[in-house]
């Protein structure tokens, strides 16, 4: 026999009822003679006063809506509704369920209506347990040295009249400050530091330890998490939309009205222009388009400002329009769609599916590299493992940069058109004896050219690698003419791999001798992007020209290549500095001034909604979220930044866990859990479901076979059951 489900604790409103009704719905699930009353089942005459009329309406209405689920496939898959029509379908249906006329008392009538919601979380079809869950729902990692400077370890500003709740540990290695609202808990709030507003916090939160935690207080260290991978993945530079996958660069100005509120494709990959995503998500690039980030695992470390082949120079990614989904999209094809749902728009970790299967994605945070969610959706669901926890964003921990490296001497290996001049291997090394000629018998004034054409310049080993950043790039020209004056015009032409090229003069001088030229072009465009978009480890071709007017002879005795660059690297976001100038995620986070930055930001917006279906773990930078109509849990496997600063908007009326930890679950049943909230009403009509709910139960459809949904064999269990309109909650 199936075990019902803990309830959590914090929820004993009703306690009387709960216990009654546990005891009715293991026998409903366990009998072969299930319930099938029907509303006039439940009215009733007499002397019941109004108060009791209600309750009785709202638990008999609550029982029939609970038992109307458990006897239908619901799985909450998408396009179910709770309620099937009449026909029986479910995609067809409703989540309301409306009993009219449910008690008659004294002349009076009341009727009822149900509202189901999904409630992801306490038990699920895979393992969770203590190596694959964060052990608490928030934890910040920021000392004294930061509160010092006024940055918060937790700051929540709740502008509604829900409770703001955790379902897990809150942890705060500094301060804690409950601004407005209040805070609700279920597994105690710490705070090494002091507490603001503790009188706003259930349960009273034990605060100002500092490096003496009190006997069972819980360990605040930071966990050694990894990111999902060690090599940072291959550079991305475009993407594809529509259904056609037609190809389109980030770094483009011009974007195809084609490519509006259609679905743009990312492939996993290292992705370094913040500039050209934040272009592509706004009004003016492919507005309203479903983003859909593809399952695997995706590197942020922007350059622009400091590589001159990416536009621009800001670090903040911006999501303006759309819907950015990442991860399996929760569709029954697994397709994306446009527009996406939020949330629900790619499939949880710990989702009622086969989350082997369905993978989710990884995005990895370098350097001061920063997302905000503005005007749009956004949902990123991590991948499910047994031996961690689905990291959905990821920060880069420890001490690790890029670093550069220097090819000095890069030269000839071949000849590809000799031209006009002899020896031209004599090009290859400087000042070796061996040096490469072509002599001009003409007389005249007649301009004449000679050239020839070598090839190489390409490093043995640790190439330049896609996405990587040139930091100099010079040629090195020793050549001279017997009869030479300044009136010559030599040259080197660069042929890249992909047939473009670009030509740099070379001086010219009124003398005889040989002269070395060191011919500086880090800055020209074509090489840059080329070598930014396709790496170098293709030969180069350079073609040595020379244009006179006199006799004489031009030698040419080398023409070497060196180079500096920077090849995409795990980039911490603890560094001092990213590329010379101080990184803004380092600095104490206030929320206000310029001078500071946060990783992750979710924008006060009425258009905006931001949810993590994994775990968000940002433990050296701050983050700062503002919920806006939230409808479900934000953060689904739990918090772990620096600092983590909440915003709820007055219109937000959720009022289950915002932020959560899974449940222990051994992962050999299914559960689907929903939440009812019963409004009950005077009269034969619909009731209104705005405001408070008569009552709202939780309760889990539990499936004995954990890989189907079985008609007729589902337990239901109670997992809470209050009355938020009794006790004003």
């Amino acid at each position: 026999m199936l075990k019902p489900l803990t309830r959590r604790r914090g929820d004993d409103e009703g306690a009387i009822l709960i216990f009654a009704l546990i005891a009715v719905l293991i026998m409903m699930a366990i009998s072969t003679s299930l319930l099938t009353v029907s509303s006039a089942n439940f009215r009733a005459t007499g002397g019941y006063t109004d108060e009791a009329s209600t309750s009785s309406a709202a638990d008999g209405a609550t029982q029939i809506a609970a038992n109307k689920i458990r006897r239908t496939l619901y799985n909450a898959g998408a396009g179910q509704h709770c309620f099937p029509n009449s026909a029986g379908s479910l995609t067809s249906g409703s989540d309301t369920l409306n009993l009219t006329n449910m008690i008659a008392n004294g002349g009076r009538t009341y009727s009822a209506s149900i509202v189901c919601t999904h409630a992801p979380g306490s038990s699920s079809p895979v393992l969770i347990n203590a190596t694959n869950r964060p052990g608490m729902a928030i934890l910040t990692t920021g000392d004294s040295t930061y509160s010092a400077q006024g940055e918060p370890g937790i700051s929540i500003k709740a502008l509604n009249a829900v409770p703001f709740k955790v379902h897990g540990v809150v942890y705060s290695n500094s301060t804690i400050s409950q601004v407005s609202g209040t805070l609700v808990d279920d597994n105690g709030v710490y705070a090494r530091g002091a507490c603001s507003g503790a009188s706003s916090i259930t349960p009273t939160p034990v605060c100002g330890f500092g490096n003496s935690p009190p006997a069972g207080a819980p360990d605040g260290s930071t966990p050694s998490y990894s990111a999902a991978t060690t090599t940072v993945p291959s550079y991305q530079g475009s993407i594809t939309y529509g259904s056609s996958n037609t190809s389109l660069p980030l770094n483009t100005n011009n974007w195809p009205s084609a490519c509006k509120s259609t679905v743009v494709t990312f492939q996993p990959g290292y992705y370094d222009d913040a500039v050209g995503l934040s272009s592509l998500m706004s009004s003016s690039g492919c507005a309203g388009s479903t983003f859909w980030f593809k399952p695997g695992n995706y590197y942020f470390d922007f350059h622009n400002g400091d590589d001159a082949a990416l536009g621009g120079s800001s670090h903040v990614w911006t999501v303006g329009t759309g819907y950015l989904v990442a991860g399996t999209p929760a569709t029954a094809n697994r397709q994306p769609v446009n527009p996406a749902p939020s949330p629900g728009s790619c499939v949880s970790p710990i989702s009622k599916d086969n989350s082997t299967t369905d993978q989710g994605a990884q995005f990895i945070f370098g350097g001061d590299s920063q997302f905000v969610v503005g005007s749009a959706s956004a949902e990123i669901c991590g991948t499910y493992s047994s031996s961690a926890p689905p990291i959905a964003v990821f920060g880069v921990t420890g001490t690790a940069d890029e670093t550069q490296t220097s090819q000095p001497t890069l030269q000839m290996n071949s000849t590809a058109d000799n031209g006009n001049f002899v020896n031209v291997n004599g090009m290859r090394t400087i000042s070796d004896g061996s040096v490469a000629t072509w002599t001009d018998n003409a007389n005249g004034n007649g301009s004449r050219t000679g050239s020839a054409t070598v090839s190489g310049y390409v490093p043995a080993a640790n190439p330049p690698l896609p996405g990587a950043v040139v930091d100099q790039a010079q040629l090195t020209v020793r050549h001279g003419n017997s009869a030479g004056t300044t009136q010559d015009n030599p040259s080197v032409k660069i042929t890249m791999p992909d047939n473009t090229n670009f030509t740099l003069p070379v001086p010219a001088y009124g003398d005889n001798v040989l002269h070395t030229d060191v011919v500086d072009f880090s800055t020209n465009a074509a090489f840059l992007k080329y070598v930014h978009a396709n790496g170098l480890s293709s030969a180069l071709q350079m073609t040595y020209s020379s244009t006179v007017k006199h006799k004489g002879t031009e030698s040419v005795d080398a023409i070497t290549l060196a180079l500096k660059y920077r090849n995409p690297a795990f980039r911490s976001q603890s560094l001092a500095t990213i590329h010379g100038v101080t990184n803004c995620l380092k600095a104490p986070y206030t929320g206000t001034g310029s001078a500071a930055c946060a990783a992750i930001t979710s924008a006060q917006s009425p258009d905006n909604s931001f949810y993590i279906q994994g775990t968000a773990f940002e433990p050296s930078a701050a983050m700062d979220v503002s919920l806006n109509q939230a409808t479900s849990q934000v953060f689904k496997f739990g918090v772990v930044a620096r600092s983590l600063q909440i915003k709820v908007t007055g219109s937000s009326t959720f009022d289950q866990p915002v932020i959560e930890i899974p449940d222990d679950s051994p992962g050999n049943v299914i559960s689907t859990n929903v939440v009812l909230s019963t409004y009950v009403c005077a009269g034969s009509s619909p009731c209104s479901t705005s405001g408070s709910p008569t009552l709202r139960a939780r309760v889990a459809l539990v499936d004995p076979d954990p890989g189907a949904v079985l008609l007729g064999l589902r337990a239901l269990v109670v997992q809470t059951w209050s009355s938020p309109a009794r006790s004003g909650g």
